[in-house]
């Protein structure tokens, strides 16, 4: 393994803000990654989010990529190398990183990002331990730390807005039926005597989210025609600029448009004239940046645990990498005691365990402290001490 040439590259909302990350969407993916000479890599693309965690090719440093991965005009992504990779990523899923912090989805994103990497088959042994070791220790932290009640989400944030809008009696339509529809359905279906729509561009998977909730399923293309007494709409598409000014004419009791989308859902300045409230990731922000700041004791913990446990888990690995050394030590160490002793005295006779058990009692300590170094400085400071000794062929 080359943890030197593990690299995590990314944008997100709340680090370089919306417009920064739809443009990362829009010019990366995976076959654009392929062509710029990434062959190993996992990318974590959310709503919040977009990140990829990389091998670096030979001969690439963590500023070309960066370049390499910087859309003209817009800010630079930020970029971890090596060990501050992994804890970055630990965050990321821990939800420390998260617009807002406690959100229950993103552990399982970063875990599906990791199967569909293994499907395509651009994984290498540093990588994957890269991302199980980041999901182990973020699974720890999440147990003892908490953060938000189990159902917290971005579209958490909305809520309490939307909730304002939504009077006994009242409509509100979600907009697509993937993860981020998904949660606002099931959190909106709660609310007492709402009538709700749910549209999706296949309406089996939107009715399998609506499953035994009190919610319409309808076909993308009847929106807005079947919600026209709406008074708040959730976007939660890939589709860019869906909601337009045409569309909302067809919506005259519409008061709140919450807009999760990535790309933003609806059309720029579709709103200016109408006199309707939107709330999208950008405006969200604030309301995360206040729960942060509730939660500015326990996110310190959180954090403090990261960094422990990353720590503790790359010095088993580097332990782990040393075992050749090692190996390598112990062997030296027996081979040179049996030579002595017969050097000393031909007419000694031992066993082979009686030298085994002679060899392990005077490697004790030396190996003892190579491992160590190992855990310290990493696998190479194992092997340059060995190269030092004379103890590499």
């Amino acid at each position: 393994m080359i943890v030197n040439r593990l690299a995590l590259i990314g944008l997100s909302h709340r680090r370089r803000g919306a417009v920064a990350l739809e443009a990362w969407q829009e010019n990366f993916d995976t076959q654009i990654l392929g062509q710029l000479g990434f062959d190993s890599f996992v990318i974590i693309a959310t709503c919040n989010r977009w990140e990829v965690i990389m091998i670096l090719p030979e001969g690439m440093d963590l500023d070309s990529a960066r370049r390499l991965l910087t859309v003209s005009g817009h800010k630079r992504p930020y970029a971890f190398l090596g060990e501050a990779a992994i804890e970055h990523l630990a965050l990321v899923a821990t939800s420390i990183d998260s617009l807002n912090p406690g959100e229950a989805h993103i552990m399982g994103q970063v875990r599906e990002s990791y199967r569909e990497a293994k499907g395509r088959g651009v994984m290498n042994g540093t990588l994957a331990f890269a991302v199980e070791t980041a999901l182990r220790v973020a699974k720890q932290v999440r147990k003892d730390v908490v953060l938000a009640p189990v159902d917290t989400s971005l579209f958490s944030l909305a809520r309490p807005e939307i909730e304002r809008y939504l009077t006994p009696g009242s409509a509100a339509a979600i907009l697509g039926a993937g993860e981020m529809g998904s949660i606002a359905t099931k959190l909106l279906a709660r609310i007492d005597r709402i009538h709700l729509t749910l549209f999706n561009r296949t309406c089996e998977r939107a009715a399998q989210v609506a499953n035994s909730l009190n919610v319409k399923v309808r076909s993308l293309t009847d929106f807005p025609a079947e919600c026209s007494d709406i008074s708040v709409l959730v976007c939660a598409t890939k589709v860019s600029d869906l909601v337009t000014q045409g569309s909302l004419v067809c919506l005259p009791n519409l008061k709140l448009i919450v807009d999760l989308g990535l790309p933003r859902n609806v059309q720029e300045g579709a709103t200016s004239t109408q006199g309707i409230k939107v709330l999208d990731v950008d405006t969200l922000r604030d309301a995360g940046i206040l729960r942060r700041e509730e939660l500015k004791e326990q996110l310190a913990l959180a954090e403090g645990l990261v960094m422990e446990h990353v720590a503790e888990a790359m010095a088993m690995w580097s332990e782990r990498e040393a075992a050749p050394s090692i190996l390598r030590l112990q062997d030296w160490i027996g081979e040179t005691i049996e030579a002595t002793i017969l050097e000393l005295d031909p007419e000694v006779t031992l066993s082979q365990e009686e030298y085994h058990r002679l060899a392990r009692r005077v490697s004790y300590a030396p190996i003892r402290g190579l491992r160590a170094l190992a855990r310290e400085y990493g696998p190479e400071a194992a092997q340059i001490f060995l190269a030092e000794s004379g103890l590499t062929e």
